[in-house]
């Protein structure tokens, strides 16, 4: 067995603790008592007020509210499973931070752990931390409220390092990552995100088997699979309970199947294509990755910015002042989704 240095250690611990340090530094104002205006939390504390009011008289959770829709199952507003210990699992990685440094400190380490497993430098790996962290993705979508998908999204990167560990022959240890880091993910209750993650994780699958008949390691890749698909089972068993009466609810809904229709020859089985990707990003709007303007940025009038229409002629000036500064695919957006040029231009040198 291999004697513990400290010295070993210590990258680590900086690390945390340098993540903690920016996560209050940036979030400040959180520990002066102030807090973000996050519109979508601001809506759930009024679609959930019925459902706390309730837990917070009888000491029960209502499966039901009155306070959305005329009435409608609670199960995806605000039902607490009491007996899902994973919540709590998912507070320790948090760190006892307030909302929503909380989240942006996970966002760090998720990363760290995915470029430790990896095998980057621990150094490097807190500068890799913090790269992700603070790409505008994430930083927009704290400032509106979405929580649950952020963190789902701080999650990705754990899983993905359980996996990657298990189809190296660490079976246990990638099996225990994957499954305890699948729990929380699962836990978060953001199911696009997830969704999402199964993909990147079915493309890793794919390259494994392919990697395994070239070097000949098929045994390894068909016992890696195994432990990784009993780690997902393990992952869905405490959060069994929402993914059920989710899966039951979502057919009532418009997600459903639906009998109204202008054609009776026609029935849809759920969402059409346009509404399910009205919020995609468009193929050249991709760029913001690098150039954080090359769609407009922000949206919202161009009036907004009066220097902005400094060498517009005037006669024109009106009209160009109500345009909006965004013209992407996308309703609306707060800003870009902006990784940064920098960051780009390093993986890039990487590469070569």
């Amino acid at each position: 067995m291999k004697k513990f240095e400290i010295k070993k250690a210590i990258p680590y611990l900086v690390a945390i603790m340098v993540f903690m340090a920016i996560s209050l530094i940036y979030f400040s104002p959180l520990l002066e008592g102030k807090s973000i205006n996050q519109s979508d939390v601001v809506q759930y504390k009024g679609s959930s007020k019925e459902i706390s009011d309730f837990r917070d008289a009888t000491g029960t959770e209502a499966l039901w509210t009155n306070a959305m829709f005329g009435g409608m199952p609670a199960y995806q507003i605000s039902v607490l499973y009491k007996t899902n210990v994973v919540p709590y699992i998912n507070k320790i990685f948090m760190g006892g931070l307030p909302y929503p440094a909380n989240i942006f400190l996970v966002l760090f380490i998720g990363f760290f752990i995915l470029l430790i497993v990896l095998k980057v430098d621990p150094w490097l790996s807190i500068v890799g931390g913090i790269a992700f962290a603070f790409s505008t993705y994430f930083l927009l979508f704290l400032s509106v409220g979405h929580n649950a998908q952020t963190l789902a999204i701080a999650f990705m990167p754990a899983v993905l390092s359980g996996i990657i560990l298990t189809y190296r022959g660490k079976y246990i240890l990638g099996g225990a990552l994957t499954a305890l880091f699948m729990a929380i993910e699962i836990s978060v209750n953001h199911v696009q995100v997830t969704y999402y993650m199964l993909f990147v994780l079915g493309f890793v699958a794919l390259f494994e088997f392919i990697y395994s008949l070239i070097e000949k390691k098929f045994k390894v890749f068909i016992i890696a699979t195994g432990v990784l698909l009993i780690a997902g089972f393990l992952a869905i068993l405490p959060n069994v309970t929402n993914l059920w009466t989710s899966s039951e609810y979502v057919k009532e809904t418009i997600r459903g199947k639906s009998e109204l229709t202008l054609d009776s020859k026609i029935k849809s089985d759920g969402l059409d294509k346009d509404y399910i990707m009205q919020w995609s990003y468009g193929i050249g709007e991709t760029f913001t990755l690098m150039i954080p303007d090359a769609k407009g940025g922000e949206g919202g009038a161009i009036g907004d910015t009066p220097s902005a229409l400094d060498n517009v002629d005037r006669q024109f000036r009106q009209n160009v002042a109500q345009s909006s500064h965004y013209w992407g695919d996308l309703p609306f957006t707060a800003g870009p989704v902006y990784v940064g040029a920098l960051i780009m231009f390093l993986f890039i040198l990487k590469i070569r």
